[in-house]
Parts: structure tokens; C-alpha cells; sequence
């Protein structure tokens, strides 16, 4: 089994938090889901596939009084052919209003 394939699906995501500037701490408990899909790294080497990776949940700050909010983040994770699926690149995702969807991102 290939790692891309290994990946895909959902997974549950529990993280702990330490800042070592300020001494911040926290945790993040979600939900993160790899799904197959096609990116342009450049205009001459077209499509590529990948997985987007989502993920979402809820993180919890130990600041002078707790906060919590939501969080949610998007990474693209690229896997090289030549290695048979066992290696490759992770890039952010960069949304913007021009651009809603994950899919069609320049890297």
C-alpha cells in the first residue's frame, strides 16, 4: 500500500500545545480528513496528485483566563512518483476570496 493511499480518509487529531516565547500552552482536539486530489505546481508541469489534508477542531489557550475557539487549516501534501509514493512535500493552503477552493492552487 502506497503512503498516499495509507493516508486517505479521516482521522481523529488530539494536540497539545507549548509556546516556548511567552510561555503559552493549550491543547487542539479535532477531526482531520486526507482527500485525493489534482494541483497545479507551476504552468508547465501541470496537474499533480495530492491529498488535501483539512483539518478542523477546537482549541482551547491557557491565557490568563481560558479561551476557546474553533480552528480549522489546510495543507497540500505532494508525493513523488519516482519514490513510489514514500516521499514528497507538504505545502499551506492559501485562501483567499479570488480563490474559495483548495483546488487549482498555484504552490
Amino acid at each position: 500500500m502506497s503512503l498516499q493511499k495509507y493516508f486517505e480518509g479521516s482521522w481523529t487529531v488530539s494536540r497539545r500545545l507549548c509556546y516556548r516565547t511567552g510561555g503559552g500552552k493549550g491543547t487542539f482536539e479535532g477531526v482531520a480528513t486526507f482527500t485525493p486530489c489534482q494541483l497545479c505546481s507551476s504552468a508547465a508541469a501541470g496537474a499533480q496528485q495530492a491529498l488535501l489534508y483539512s483539518e478542523s477542531g477546537t482549541v482551547e489557550l491557557e491565557l490568563p483566563s481560558r479561551m476557546t475557539a474553533e480552528a480549522e487549516k489546510q495543507y497540500a501534501f505532494l508525493f513523488d512518483a519516482e519514490l513510489g509514493g514514500g516521499g514528497g512535500a507538504v505545502h499551506f493552503v492559501k485562501r483567499s476570496r479570488a480563490n474559495p477552493l483548495p483546488f487549482g492552487i498555484n504552490l
